[in-house]
Formats: structure tokens, sequence, C-alpha cells
């Protein structure tokens, strides 16, 4: 097995563990995945968005290794390309979902008559929101990523017989 192929294959590999990895840490309720994420959080109308980008990478991981298989290289520039945009795609989402969640929570302690409350709740807030982050499996994707895009990129090496035979 050449160094690409095994590249490929572990890359798949981690790609389908990935999707089953925790990527988002949220105080109390705790870690989840893709697949585990609260439908309040990523639900678009009537779609589960985490649900679906979990499905989409279990389908990229099975690609991959499919083109890893038969040697098809070239096409872990597409897998590999999405599965490292999913990850970045996570944190922006998650960026954009905690300034959301400040904005909404600022409105209303802007209501609330006692000034000192109001100021207590704003920093319980602030720590709350400031502790959801992104989780490991997001570097895990990443890495699965890189090793097909490295896949894709590596040029294909003849096998050289050795004295043996091997």
């Amino acid at each position: 097995m050449s160094t690409k192929h095994v590249m490929a294959v572990i890359g798949s590999a981690l790609l389908f563990v990935g999707a089953f990895s925790p990527v988002v840490t949220v105080p109390i309720l705790g870690d989840f995945s893709y697949f585990q994420m609260p439908e309040a959080a990523v639900k678009q109308g009537y779609v589960n968005v985490g649900h679906l980008v979990g499905v989409s990478l279990v389908v990229l991981a099975g690609i991959s290794l499919s083109l890893a298989l038969t040697r098809k290289y070239a096409g872990l520039w597409f897998t590999g390309s999405i599965g490292a945009a999913i990850p970045i795609a996570t944190f922006f989402v998650l960026q954009a979902g905690v300034a959301r969640a400040r904005s909404k929570i600022d409105t209303k302690l802007q209501l609330i008559p006692i000034r000192l409350l109001a100021q207590r709740l704003q920093h319980v807030a602030d720590a709350s929101l400031s502790t959801i982050s992104i989780q490991w499996g997001c570097a895990l994707l990443l890495v699965a990523a890189a090793l097909l895009l490295a896949a894709a990129s590596m040029k294909d090496t003849p096998r050289v017989a050795t004295v043996a035979g091997l």
C-alpha cells in the first residue's frame, strides 16, 4: 500500500468518526455531536440542520473510502474540501449564534428596572455564553480533511519491486 492510499483510508475513517464526535460544548447541557444537536439550536424550517450535517459527513466518508479503494484520488479534492468547510462553518455559525444570544439578552435586560440586578444578570449571561465552545470533534474533522487533501495532492509513485519480490 502506498502512503497516499493509507492517508486516504485513514482520512476517510477519521471523517466518519468525526461525524459522531463532540463538536460543541454548551454549559449545563454538555457536549454535542452533529447528530445530538438540540433541535432548537439548529432547526431551520422543518429540517434539523445538525442531523443533515452529520449524515453529510457519513456520506462524504463513504465516498472518500470508495475513492481511496478504487484509487481515484482526484475525487478526494471534493470530499476533503467539504470535510474542511464543515467544521470551519460550524465555528462561524456558533460565533454568530452566541452574538445573537448576547444581543437578545442585552435587549431583555434593558427592560429590568433595577439597574444592579440587570448588571448582575448581564455578568452571569456573559460568563455562560463565553463557555460555549468548539470541541475536539472539529479538530478531528480538520485532520481528516487535511489527510484527504494531502492524499489528493500527492503524486502517484510506481511501486518498486524489492529483491524478495514483495
